[in-house]
């Protein structure tokens, strides 16, 4: 079997996410194939994820120049923070069986007590800081494309850790919020002053919740959000969808991409990897604004 790079994004199936759960769950990702040798190259999102391994990763995540993040055989249960390099692939061989839980902004604060920041680049057991998530994740078998059934195993996993969940901060929430709706674009120094908020205080507070600072969960959410309207707007001029996701000018576009994934806007678009992405990105969004 001939092993190829992809993105980590055409082996998942995008799942309708439980009411239940919402306020803590953005999207929930199923993986299930046969056969998949592969090196996929994992993108920052912005957002923490749990997610449970069934089959198919040796090495579950690592770092190009070689170190490795997390080690295991499948079957893994892991929490994985909030990814800030580009740099990062997981290798897969053989039968490919993975769930992966993408959280709302706080989720990881809320529901598991501790601070977001600690977990910043790291993949790791999720035992340590959920006890009787693992066990219960644990206990859920492969469900080989029976998505009724896994949707309801995964409230089940959430059940007990909302009955004793912490608020997060106002200003963090408010914050999260208004980053999301703004795709990035908001003026920060603008909404510290209308939160009555001091700006060094709640980046701080934010860091600990979120993970990163505003500024750089803004950075991610519209190198993101450009993404999506790559795949929407297919003939439209790269300058014109550069404005529209809120860059000044298409030189701070450039700069953006190439910090954020190293590449410039003719490699980007030129990239077979990239297609996969922009079809990948169509669908969420379409899932999402519905």
């Amino acid at each position: 079997m001939e092993e190829d790079s992809v993105s980590q994004f055409d082996l998942f199936t995008f799942l309708d996410v439980p009411s239940s759960i919402k306020p803590f769950v953005r999207r929930i990702f199923y993986s299930n194939h046969e056969s998949v040798n592969r090196t996929i190259r994992v993108a920052p999102t912005g957002y923490m994820y749990i997610g449970r391994l069934f089959a198919g990763m040796e090495n579950a995540m690592t770092i190009e120049r070689g170190d490795v993040m997390y080690l295991a055989k499948p079957p893994v249960n892991a929490v994985i923070g909030v990814l800030t390099a580009n740099d990062f692939t997981a290798y897969c061989n053989g039968r490919h069986s993975q769930l992966l839980i993408e959280l709302t902004p706080t989720a990881f604060y809320q529901l598991f007590h501790r601070d977001a920041d600690a977990l910043v680049d790291q993949m790791v057991d999720i035992a340590p800081y959920s006890r009787t998530l693992a066990r219960a994740m644990s206990a859920t078998p492969d469900c080989d494309n029976d998505i009724r059934r896994l949707l309801s195993a995964i409230e089940g996993w959430f059940q007990p850790l909302m009955a004793y969940k912490r608020n997060a901060p106002w200003v963090v929430t408010e914050l999260a919020r208004r980053l999301e709706e703004t795709h990035g674009t908001l003026d920060l120094m603008a909404t510290y002053e209308a939160l009555r908020c001091s700006p060094r205080h709640a980046a701080t507070m934010f860091r600990r919740v979120v993970g990163v600072r505003p500024k750089q969960f803004a950075m991610t959410r519209q190198i993101n959000y450009l993404f999506e309207l790559l795949a929407s707007e297919e003939h439209a001029q790269f300058a014109a969808v550069a404005m529209e996701a809120g860059y000044g000018d298409q030189s701070h576009c450039i700069k953006a991409l190439k910090r954020f994934i190293s590449a410039t806007p003719s490699a980007v678009l030129g990239d077979a990897e990239f297609a996969t992405m922009k079809q990948y990105l169509a669908t969420v969004s379409g899932s999402l604004k519905g």
